[in-house]
């Protein structure tokens, strides 16, 4: 039995067409089947299921789609609609709900704004909490690393860096595969669908709350290429519909607060605001935040919603930004409520500009476009093999993020030992604050600084440092090399206020790779950045940072999307 499928889209003028065949039990048998690739001679099931699987990833067909032209639903997208229920957010003009809304109190609208500062406040305090724990599960990870390569070999550091990341992984992937299946991924499409009236089960679950917690904050302390800021718009959504419903049906108790709030419409606005608040708190924008909801993922929206989802927003990055200025002073390395460097991705330094800088800014959009295209076809390709492949695996589908991420690390340490070590001169300028490192490449010096003005550090990876008077200045820590140059103990190098000036070695590359996304990012929109990474390394690093994010985005694990995509 056959069945030709006639594709809308069109290839270099030829329509393109589908070609299906199977049984009537449902397993296809394609090794007799010329259409289909298959020969008169017979084939083994596991090379009848590899080639149906090829075809699969590069059969053409709702890839891509004009946005003018109406998707038809193939029968199998069908039943999956067939499993979702709708939700009706318009109240039906009913009898018992107009006894229902003449019971509410009249122009009472304070409790709204209570519960709109609520979802922002737990919302900020909860994403601190994510921030520390990638923290401190990369500064072990990388900690560890260098110190190895500095002390030991490079054979040691890679096995204990494989080791620890896929440990990680090993932990994110088990809690989403095995505790809460609706958290794996970034969780956006879920709320986008709920949002525009569609009734995911279990996607507001504590469950699914607690899963993608701690799934996030391994696989991205792991160092993989993926994100926290997807996480944590679900997790803002999540927390928006726990806090305003005041009742957990799932750990069976209620509050006996905010009743009036248990319907479709109230649910559906707070949910909003969740989802602001977590862009909010990602990048500590809360214009950023509203302005997300209101064209992203908002399909209702209402005058007086905006200015109570701008609040939320506003306490998110208060909250947020108050927790951590508290463990900056607890730590002796700053000050509580001071926020002067608590902008994530930040350029503050002031420069001209010119008319003619609009030509390359285009270009660069452009380029970024076609980039953007590819990486959602490519992703799209890698999505319909991996479904075809696991789907059915259950727990054994936590192979594949331990087996892409033994590669991906592996990659990571291999490939900055085909660059060398650059030289720079560094000395510190700005009263001690910032570091002036004059590189080896072609230009002139350049300030390095990170947040909270301190100097940057250089992962040394296998270079080093030429200058004993540097171990001198910092008390004669660290080793020394045959040829003069010295190894500090922590395996990455940052200026001792001291030292005048020294040659630091540094590998661009394991600069970028040996680092969280959001590390490299700040190394990237460093003032100079063309002075201290040559294009053959930013060239590498794209391509594998593509390809790896590529790969990683929709595995079995809970992860986003936002810090690939700009790095």
């Amino acid at each position: 039995m056959y069945r030709n499928q006639q594709n809308s889209t069109e290839f270099n003028g030829f329509n393109l067409a589908e070609y299906t065949r199977w049984e009537e039990d449902g397993e296809p048998d394609e090794s007799q089947d010329p259409l289909l690739g298959g020969s008169s001679r017979p084939v083994s099931r596991v090379t009848a299921n590899w080639r149906k699987a090829w075809r699969s990833v590069f059969r053409p067909g709702y890839n891509l789609e004009s946005a003018r032209v109406n998707h038809q639903f193939t029968p199998e997208e069908r039943l999956k609609l067939n499993n979702v229920e709708s939700i009706d957010y318009l109240a039906p003009n009913s009898a018992m709900y107009r006894k229902w809304l003449a019971r509410q109190p009249h122009r009472r609208h304070w409790d709204r704004w209570v519960v709109m500062g609520l979802i922002g406040v737990c919302t900020g305090l909860v994403a601190h909490v994510l921030y520390v724990l990638i923290n401190l599960c990369a500064e072990f990870k990388y900690g560890v690393t260098r110190w190895i390569i500095v002390h030991a070999n490079m054979g040691v550091a890679w096995l204990f860096n494989v080791t620890v990341s896929c440990a990680m992984v090993a932990g994110s992937t088990a809690i989403v595969v095995g505790y809460a299946p609706e958290a794996i991924g970034s969780g956006i499409p879920e709320v986008m669908a709920y949002l525009n009236g569609c009734m995911v089960p279990r996607v507001f679950n504590v469950h699914t709350l607690a899963a993608k917690f701690l799934s996030c904050a391994l696989a991205v302390g792991a160092g993989l290429p993926v994100g926290p800021e997807g996480p944590l718009v679900h997790i803002g959504a999540a927390l928006g519909s726990a806090i305003s419903q005041g009742h957990s049906t799932t750990m069976r108790f209620s509050t006996g607060l905010f009743r009036r709030f248990r319907n479709p419409k109230d649910k559906r606005d707070f949910v909003t605001a969740g989802v602001s608040v977590g862009v909010a708190t990602a990048f500590n924008a809360p214009i950023g935040g509203l302005l997300f909801a209101f064209e992203e993922v908002a399909s209702f929206w209402q005058h007086s919603l905006g200015w109570q989802v701008f609040f939320a927003c506003t306490c998110a990055t208060l909250a947020l930004n108050l927790s951590k200025s508290a463990g900056a002073a607890l730590m002796g390395r700053g000050h509580f409520g001071w926020f002067d460097k608590e902008v994530a991705f930040e350029a503050s330094l002031s420069f001209s500009t010119h008319v003619l800088a609009m030509a390359p800014a285009a270009v660069i959009g452009v380029t970024a476009g076609v980039f953007a295209a590819a990486f959602t076809l490519l992703n799209i390709k890698i999505a319909r093999l991996r479904d075809m492949l696991t789907s059915h695996l259950g727990w054994r589908r936590c192979w594949e993020p331990l087996a892409l991420t033994a590669l991906y690390t592996t990659g990571a340490m291999v490939l900055p030992l085909f660059f060398p070590c650059t030289p720079t001169e560094c000395v510190f300028v700005g009263g001690g604050s910032e570091m002036a490192c004059d590189t080896g490449l072609p230009g002139g010096g350049v300030n390095i600084t990170t947040a909270g003005d301190t100097p940057a550090s250089l992962p040394l990876y296998t270079c080093h440092v030429d200058d004993h008077s540097w171990r001198n200045a910092s008390g004669g820590g660290g080793s020394a090399r045959p040829g003069g140059g010295w190894i500090p103990s922590s395996g990455s190098i940052t200026p001792d206020t001291g030292a005048n000036t020294t040659t630091v070695y540094y590998n661009q590359l394991a600069t970028l790779l040996l680092n969280t996304g959001e590390e490299s990012i700040k190394h990237l929109f460093a003032r100079g950045t063309h002075r201290r990474f040559s294009y053959s390394t930013l060239a590498v690093l794209g391509v594998y940072y593509f390809c790896g994010a590529a790969v990683f985005a929709g595995s079995p694990i809970a992860s986003g999307l936002f810090v690939p995509m700009l790095m």
